[in-house]
């Protein structure tokens, strides 16, 4: 007789997933290879590639991937064993040297230098005019931006909006009751667009760094998921079109938006919840049968099973 004596039995390596709105700080943005791994305690085969060339409609276009690497505050989460979690996720923000096109209207979008933006005609741009919308009331009205705006490249809007609830910035416009009654009294408070875009497509993220160092200690909610592939492989997964500064409670607006996207096809392998952190849990799949079933019979099945055990 051969058999070998195998070896001892463990559990394996079980990883874990976090799920909900996340209060979270941002420990490093694009590190260097030595910084990533004192960052995350492990040695690296090679430096992380942060720049790269994708195809976009027949072009080489540059992208720069833009990485937070953020930490859920572990004052305020648990997990399944009711232990702090204490988790280091990536959050990744693309952002593409092509501008922002909507092929179904013609238009571009547009975003100035307190992160509002809106769809532009090719002539508007041109122009540089405001772009005018028409209201429920059959009327028009101007889209509140800048007139100094700028074409927005892709990811651009996405890395404001980071840029504004991370650092707690507030609107340009001044509110009353919900209502728009004018601007802040310093409208410089409100501005969320880096200087130095273009050097982010040469690898050079200094100023993105410096941002982000204004307020170490500030927090962002972030909304994590879980994303699976079509062979069953998950992976930790977060909702960049939407980050909430960390006063907002309510979360019915970014509920609404990730409804949104997923009903116009996006997301559709990731799931999320708009509810507080916590571990991500798979529900196991029931395999009884109710009380009351019956084994089939054999015009049922062919003929292939009698509704007795063959053995």
């Amino acid at each position: 007789m051969a058999v070998s004596k195998g070896q001892a039995s463990t559990e394996g390596f079980s990883r874990k997933f976090y799920i909900g709105v996340g209060s979270s700080f941002i420990k490093a943005v694009n590190p260097t290879k030595a910084e990533l791994e004192s960052l995350t305690g492990r040695t690296l085969d090679k430096a992380p590639e942060y720049i790269s060339n994708i195809e976009i409609d027949g072009k080489q276009v540059t992208q720069a991937r833009l990485v937070f690497w953020c930490k859920p505050n572990p004052e305020k989460y648990m997990d399944n064993k009711n232990q702090p979690i204490d988790a280091l996720i990536p959050v990744t923000i693309f952002l593409r040297k092509s501008y922002r096109y909507s092929k179904a209207h013609g238009t571009y979008q547009i975003i100035d230098k307190y992160g509002r933006t809106a769809w532009a005609s090719k002539e508007d741009i041109e122009k540089k005019a405001i772009p005018t919308y028409q209201t429920k009331e059959g009327g028009t009205m101007p889209a509140n931006i800048d007139k100094n705006y700028i074409l927005a490249y892709d990811g651009l809007e996405e890395l404001t909006e980071l840029i504004r609830a991370y650092l707690n910035i507030s609107t340009v416009e001044k509110w009353d009751n919900g209502k728009v009654v004018g601007v802040i009294d310093n409208p410089s408070d409100a501005e969320v667009m880096p200087d130095h875009i273009e050097d982010y497509f040469k690898g050079d993220f200094t100023e993105l760094k410096e941002i982000f160092g204004y307020q170490p200690n500030n927090e962002v909610k972030i909304a994590y998921g879980v994303r699976t592939t079509e062979d069953n492989k998950q992976y930790q997964a977060a909702y960049t079109r939407m980050f909430l500064k960390n006063s907002i409670s309510n979360y019915s607006k970014l509920d609404k938006d990730i409804a949104s996207a997923k009903a116009n096809g996006s997301l559709a392998t990731t799931e999320f919840e708009c509810s507080e952190l916590h571990e991500y849990s798979v529900t196991p799949t029931s395999f009884e049968q109710p009380s009351n079933a019956q084994m089939p019979s054999v015009s049922e099945n062919g003929g292939m099973f009698t509704g007795t055990t063959p053995w």
